[in-house]
C-alpha cells in the first residue's frame, strides 16, 4: 500500500486512476488525525470527494463539540469536498469565513467553486492573490494554470498570451505532465479563439500525447476540444456529435451542454441556442449565450419540451408552481424542490445539490441529508401523480432528474430570480403580510416551521438585508 506522499506523486504525474485505487485501500479508522486534511485533499483530487466527507464530517460538523475542533485546513478540505458533491453555496460560505492570510488554500478553493458554476470572472482576483501568496512551487503552478483557464474563458486574451508560454515551459521542465497537458489544452482554446486552427490542433496533439495514460477525464476534455476545432475549421460536425453522445454515456453533462452550445454556434441554430439557454441554470453559461445571440433575441418566456414540439399541452409554469388547475404552494418544500429539479434540464442532481438549493439555510450532512431529499422527492412524485401531471422524477446511481412526458411543456422565465429556499419563503410571507409588520409567531405559523427554525430564518433574512426589525416586529424590504 502506497503512502499518502506517493499518492500525491501519482496525481501530479496524471496517474489519477491509480491514485484513486490506492486511496480506496486506505483504512480510514487507522488514519491519524494529523493526516486527515492531506487524505481529504488527495481523495477530492482523485475524484472521490465522498471519501473526504466520510472522514471529515464528524470533525467539521460533529453532533457534540469535540475536544479538538476542526482546523482551518480541515474546514477548507471539507468545503471543497462539499463543492464537488454539489453543495456549492455551503462550500463558499465556509471558505469565505476562513481568513486567507491564515489558510491561503482557501483562495484557490473559492476560485474553483466559481469554476463549477461557469463563473470565471470573480475567480480571477482570487487566483492572482493565491499565485502571489502561495509558497509551494507546485501549488503556485496549479494556481497559475487555473488563472490561465479563467483568462481564456473570460476572453482576457493578452493576459492568457503572457502567462501560457511560461506555464508550458515550466511544467515541461519539471515533468508535471498533467499540468503541461492542461496548459496545452488552454493554448489550443486561445488559438481557436484567434482562428488559428493549425496552431490549435498542434497544441491539442501535444496535450493528447502527454495525457494519454492519465486515466482521467483530462484526456476526454482534450478530445472535446479536438472535435470543436474540427467543427469550427471544417464545419464537420460528426466528431463533435459523436463526442456529445460519449459525454451522455459518461454522464459528463456539462460537456453535453457545451457541445450543444458549440453546435448551435457553428450551425447558427437559434432554436438550439434557446433550448440550451433556458435549459441552463448557471448564470455564467447564460452570459456566454447572451454574448452570441444578444439579449434582444431571447424571449421573456420559453416553453421547454422534451422533443422541441411547438404545441405542448399541458403547460407547467415552474415559477408559479401551476399546471392546469393544480398548483403547489409557492415557497413550500415541494415547490422549492421542483424549482431546484427544473433549474437545469441538462444534468441530473445529486442529493447534496438539491439539499443546498432547497434547504439553503441549513448545513448538509453526508450521513443524514440524502434521506431528507429522498423523502421530499417521494412526496413530489405523489403530488404529480395525484395532479395527473405528466412529469416523472427518475433516480439513477443516486442522481435525480426531471423527465417530461412527450407533450408537456415547462414554462421557463428569462429573468426569473434565483429561487433560494429563503427567497421563496419570504415570497410566501410577502403574499400574506405585504408591507405590514408581522411578529415572529406570525412568521412561524405562516411558514409552518419550528420556533427554532423561524428564529434562524429571520436572523438570516435580517443579515442579508431582506427584513428589518422594528422593535419586536419585522417588515419585509
Amino acid at each position: 500500500m502506497k503512502s499518502l506522499d506517493e499518492i500525491e506523486s501519482l496525481i501530479r504525474q496524471g496517474e489519477v486512476a491509480q491514485a484513486s485505487q490506492e486511496l480506496s485501500r486506505q483504512s480510514l479508522s487507522s488514519l491519524q488525525r494529523k493526516h486527515y486534511a492531506q487524505f481529504a485533499n488527495l481523495a477530492r483530487r482523485a475524484g472521490a470527494p465522498q471519501l473526504s466527507l466520510r472522514l471529515l464530517t464528524p470533525i467539521v460538523r460533529p453532533d457534540v463539540p469535540r475536544a479538538k475542533p476542526a482546523s482551518l485546513k480541515e474546514k477548507s478540505e471539507y468545503a471543497m469536498a462539499l463543492s464537488r458533491v454539489g453543495a456549492h453555496s455551503e462550500a463558499l460560505r465556509i471558505l469565505e469565513s476562513i481568513p486567507a492570510d491564515a489558510e491561503v488554500e482557501s483562495l484557490l478553493y473559492r476560485a474553483l467553486c466559481h469554476f463549477l458554476d461557469w463563473n470565471y470572472e470573480p475567480a480571477i482576483p482570487l487566483l492572482r492573490k493565491y499565485s502571489e501568496a502561495i509558497k509551494d512551487p507546485y501549488q503556485r503552478l496549479v494556481g497559475q494554470v487555473n488563472l490561465a483557464a479563467a483568462y481564456v474563458s473570460e476572453g482576457h486574451s493578452s493576459e492568457a498570451e503572457a502567462l501560457l508560454p511560461q506555464l508550458l515551459k515550466e511544467t515541461k521542465r519539471q515533468n508535471l505532465m498533467r499540468l503541461y497537458g492542461n496548459a496545452n489544452e488552454l493554448t489550443a482554446q486561445l488559438e481557436l479563439d484567434r482562428g488559428n486552427f493549425k496552431q490549435a490542433r498542434a497544441s491539442i496533439e501535444r496535450a493528447t500525447s502527454v495525457l494519454r495514460s492519465a486515466g482521467s477525464l483530462d484526456l476526454f476534455y482534450v478530445r472535446k476540444w479536438d472535435a470543436i476545432i474540427e467543427a469550427y475549421a471544417r464545419e464537420n460536425m460528426k466528431p463533435l456529435k459523436a463526442l456529445r453522445q460519449e459525454a451522455v454515456n459518461l454522464g459528463s453533462w456539462e460537456t453535453v451542454r457545451d457541445c450543444d452550445f458549440k453546435i448551435a454556434k457553428v450551425n447558427e441554430d437559434h432554436a438550439l441556442f434557446l433550448k440550451v439557454y433556458f435549459g441552463t441554470g448557471a448564470p455564467g453559461f447564460k452570459r456566454r449565450i447572451e454574448k452570441e445571440v444578444g439579449t434582444q433575441n431571447i424571449p421573456e418566456t420559453y416553453t421547454w419540451t422534451r422533443d422541441s414540439i411547438s404545441d405542448a399541452e399541458p403547460l407547467f409554469d415552474i415559477a408559479a408552481g401551476k399546471c392546469k388547475s393544480k398548483a403547489l404552494r409557492r415557497g413550500f418544500a415541494l415547490h422549492r424542490i421542483l424549482t431546484a429539479l427544473t433549474s437545469d434540464l441538462y444534468r441530473p442532481f445529486a442529493p447534496a445539490t438539491l439539499f443546498d438549493k432547497v434547504f439553503s439555510d441549513e448545513n448538509y450532512s453526508f450521513f443524514r441529508s440524502p434521506a431528507r431529499v429522498q423523502q421530499l422527492v417521494f412526496r413530489l412524485r405523489e403530488w404529480l401523480t395525484a395532479a395527473n401531471v405528466p412529469l416523472a422524477i427518475t433516480e439513477h446511481a443516486g442522481l435525480y432528474r426531471v423527465v417530461p412526458g412527450a407533450r408537456i411543456g415547462l414554462v421557463k422565465h428569462k429573468d426569473a430570480p434565483v429561487e433560494t429556499a429563503l427567497g421563496l419563503r419570504l415570497q410566501q410571507v410577502r403574499a400574506r403580510f405585504g408591507a405590514s409588520a408581522f411578529t415572529l409567531k406570525q412568521f412561524q405559523l405562516e411558514l409552518q416551521v419550528s420556533k427554532r427554525q423561524s428564529i434562524r430564518l429571520i436572523q438570516k433574512a435580517c443579515a442579508d438585508g431582506l427584513v428589518t426589525a422594528e422593535g419586536r416586529a419585522f417588515k419585509l424590504k
